[in-house]
């Protein structure tokens, strides 16, 4: 892996040379295929290395990572399935339809992260920042996460 630690905004928002893109019923989705028809996220070809590096860079001065990882999101559905079947047997459709519409709320809610400038955290903080994840939110990172 590249110790590489400071991009520039390019850099953050590659994507990866696809072979193929992702289509599925008809619509291109984001990401693609390598050619060993492995998905590849979209804007992670530099992205994904940064925040490995990043991340050793902080184990290796004693800094503990934070999981924020999609294991805080495995809980049971709730309804789970044979509940949901058994209320839109009896007509009650509601939760269904709350339910795609959370997840739509969370998803265009995360967009707007493409619109926000973060403060300048180096004026309040006396080492250099410039490799490191903070370093890095208005260099294109949080535009970024906010398309993904």
């Amino acid at each position: 892996m590249s110790a590489t630690l400071v991009y520039n905004r390019d850099d953050i928002l590659a994507c990866h040379p696809y072979a193929k893109p992702q289509v599925e019923a008809g619509y291109a989705l984001h990401g693609g295929f390598d050619a060993q028809g492995q998905y590849l996220s979209p804007r992670t070809l530099h992205r994904w290395p940064a925040v490995k590096a990043w991340g050793q860079q902080l184990a290796g001065r004693g800094w503990p990572l934070i999981d924020a990882s999609v294991r805080l999101l495995r809980r049971d559905n709730y309804p789970n399935p044979t509940q949901q079947k058994v209320l839109l047997s009896h007509g009650l459709g509601q939760t269904l339809w709350n339910g795609l519409t959370i997840t739509g709320v969370i998803e265009a809610r995360g967009r707007a992260l493409c619109d926000v400038t973060a403060p300048d955290f180096q004026t309040i903080i006396a080492e250099d920042l410039s490799g490191t994840c903070t370093g890095h939110l208005n260099k294109g990172l949080l535009h970024a996460h906010g398309l993904d």
